[in-house]
């Protein structure tokens, strides 16, 4: 009779714990917002645009999720659903925002609870058009086209249409880049854009190789040890960095094919590491750099191993590359 009842008990509070946790996934928070001017004059029609973390996308970019305007008081109200991460824009043409998005995660609010949002807006030059299209994409493959707000510090999906033609509006004049990436997460593009005007036309031809080579090679022969000529274009590469806070710096090294196979790739990490180590103490944080050595694995011609080439097509192989990476911010 005990273990029946207690039997009766665990399944009583389980059907309660299912029955809470359905009422509560289905409520909502409610945001209360309003929009003004510096002079606390309310802004009406005001574009009020709320994006969602889409956690299933490569990019970790945020898609649009909810649209709303302000009212003649310069009040918008939102509901958004629990266990999602949200992030509110405020935009008019004519007008930019003096504060920052509003990023809000509603796992950590209950229900009840009621979140006050106040965007200040000062007069500014407008909306700015950016249209364009992507002229040799990759053959059988989708896109995903990404926008970062170097301001906002936020990533934001571009939809392509069928011809691979892009339109994106932006709120403000600034910093921007455009990064292109394939359904599988690889780089294809990315391009620093300046907008100071309100409409500009930019194609994107997709480059046979995102990677920049060392105009010298930085090493002694045959060893990790960097050579003192090398410092010149690796402080310039540091000093990149630095002026560049949400870059992340990938580094390739690479061999040619003569000598062992085995010792040109232990090689090539080493020369990797130095290189690395190098901008460390330029003052480069580690976690922003990626080394890496490949031996003899890309070469760039034919010189593979029993194939007699010159010297001058062996050095073609051995080589630094390098490339300023946007990726996702801590």
């Amino acid at each position: 009779m005990f273990n029946s009842y207690k039997i009766l008990s665990f399944f009583c509070f389980l059907a309660f714990a299912l029955t809470s946790n359905s009422l509560f996934g289905s409520q909502k928070i409610s945001i209360i917002g309003s929009v003004y001017s510096e002079k606390h004059k309310s802004i009406n029609e005001a574009d009020v645009i709320v994006f969602v973390a889409d956690t299933s996308q490569r990019t970790n970019g945020l898609k649009v999720y909810q649209r709303s305007k302000s009212d003649k008081n310069g009040k918008f109200n939102l509901e958004l659903p629990h266990h999602q991460k949200f992030v509110i824009l405020c935009q008019k043409n004519g007008w930019e925002t003096t504060n920052d998005a509003f990023s809000i995660n509603t796992n950590n609010i209950s229900p009840q609870q009621k979140i006050s949002v106040q965007f200040i807006m000062k007069k500014s030059d407008g909306y700015a058009n950016i249209t364009g299209k992507i002229i040799n994409p990759p053959s059988k493959q989708n896109i995903k086209c990404t926008l970062f707000d170097v301001r906002l510090n936020q990533y934001f999906q571009i939809e392509l249409s069928n011809n691979n033609a892009f339109e994106i509006i932006v709120g403000h004049y600034g910093i921007y880049h455009i990064i292109l990436k394939s359904e599988d997460g690889e780089l294809l593009f990315q391009e620093r854009i300046k907008v100071e005007a309100t409409k500009i036309d930019h194609d994107i031809q997709l480059p046979t190789s995102l990677f920049t080579q060392l105009k010298e090679y930085p090493f002694e022969v045959n060893t990790d040890k960097l050579t003192a000529s090398s410092e010149t274009e690796l402080r310039a590469i540091a000093s990149e960095m630095k002026s560049n806070i949400y870059y992340r710096l990938i580094i390739n090294c690479h061999t040619d094919s003569r000598g062992d196979d085995d010792f040109n790739l232990k090689l090539s990490k080493k020369q990797a590491n130095s290189l690395k180590n190098c901008l460390i103490s330029y003052g480069i944080k580690p976690q922003r750099i990626i080394a890496d050595g490949f031996g003899e694995n890309r070469l760039l011609n034919g010189c593979k191993n029993n194939v007699k080439c010159s010297n001058a097509k062996h050095l073609e192989n051995r080589r630094v590359e390098y490339m300023f990476s946007i990726s996702d911010l801590e």
